[in-house]
């Protein structure tokens, strides 16, 4: 016979139920925490940023649209502002995802499991080499000024563009493997699921790393290189310049006093622009090549530490997005004098 061992008394009763609660209680106050923090980053945060994304890089469309620039600049920065406008769009529903963990209509799960990350890192890896591309174009016109007439073309810019193309198209298409679409148990709709299969294999693994490594490492370092390169070419022609001051006795025209002063405002403009993109890109780019590495490890992905770690290094990169092509217009004396001038005509 089977039977069912009841408490003896109540108070064994009373001590099991107050056990329960306790454990449920601090299982809700647990799930609500990471609900509460989803939320702050994804529902709010990130929806801020997007909207910020909108404003700076539609107004620097236009900037750039009012001012006097031509050639493979023109090209790469119309480049830079539609990929990171693309970058806004895809984002949306992302996040939203991040989230909002539910079943879904057939189509918005397909999309989310197949086309999602795709569509968004595509965007990510387009609009990172179009900085890498102005950046080689600005070192090129400081440190070899003779070979600049060369590159400066639409030509060249074109077929830098298809390069980025491919390379984003290489890098991601196979995200679409990582994930797949089950039904839900109640209902006639889906939800996306971790495809472990695909992920968990070494194959995956050693794409995740290669295809960072081409979208966000390797262009980030020729950043940084170039960069660091453009600094010390303008550090050696400030100190020829405070030396011919030095070693000029007289000053015959206001001409030879302008070319033979120091540190120019267009030269500090410039230095300061690659010193904090530069820095700026470190901080904000690379943490989410990390982040797209340490994802396919089962045993990282699911701690606490790094759920936050995503959280931050998502809305950092998505802020660069945002910002990025604004403070090149605001460094840049053309393009700042253009939004100077929209402001006037609004106001």
């Amino acid at each position: 016979m089977i039977t069912i061992g009841y408490p003896k008394d109540t108070s064994e009763l009373n001590h099991l139920i107050q056990l329960y609660e306790k454990i449920m209680n601090e299982t809700c106050v647990l799930e609500t925490e990471v609900d509460q923090v989803n939320f702050i980053s994804y529902a709010i945060i990130s929806n801020i940023i997007i909207i910020i994304g909108f404003i700076f890089n539609v107004l620097s469309l236009v900037i750039i649209y009012r001012s006097q620039i031509s050639g493979a600049t023109l090209t790469y920065l119309y480049t830079l502002g539609y990929s990171n406008l693309c970058v806004m769009i895809t984002a949306t529903p992302l996040i939203q995802h991040f989230w909002s963990e539910h079943c879904r209509v057939y189509p918005e799960a397909f999309y989310e499991a197949y086309l999602e990350f795709t569509v968004t890192n595509f965007s990510i890896t387009l609009s990172i080499y179009a900085v890498l591309w102005l950046t080689i174009e600005r070192y090129i016109s400081v440190c070899h000024p003779i070979l600049f007439r060369k590159v400066h073309k639409r030509k060249v810019a074109y077929i830098s563009i298809l390069l980025s193309v491919i390379i984003a198209i290489s890098t991601n298409f196979l995200e679409s493997l990582a994930s797949t679409i089950v039904s839900c148990k109640v209902g006639c709709e889906w939800q996306v699921v971790e495809n472990s299969d695909v992920t968990e294999s070494t194959m995956w693994q050693i794409y995740s790393i290669v295809s960072q490594v081409l979208a966000r490492f390797l262009p980030g370092t020729f950043m940084v290189i170039l960069n660091t390169a453009i600094l010390i070419r303008y550090s050696k022609v400030i100190r020829k310049r405070q030396e011919l001051r030095r070693s000029s006795s007289v000053v015959n025209s206001t001409t030879k006093l302008t070319e033979t002063s120091g540190l120019s405002s267009e030269d500090s403009r410039l230095m300061a622009s690659c010193l904090i993109l530069s820095i700026w890109f470190l901080i904000t780019t690379f943490p989410a090549g990390v982040l797209s590495v340490l994802k396919t490890d089962s045993s990282i992905n699911e701690t606490e530490a790094f759920k936050i770690f995503r959280t931050v290094t998502n809305n950092m990169e998505l802020f660069n997005f945002a910002t990025n092509l604004f403070a090149v217009c605001l460094f840049s004396q053309q393009l700042s004098d253009s939004l100077r001038d929209i402001f006037i005509s609004c106001f």
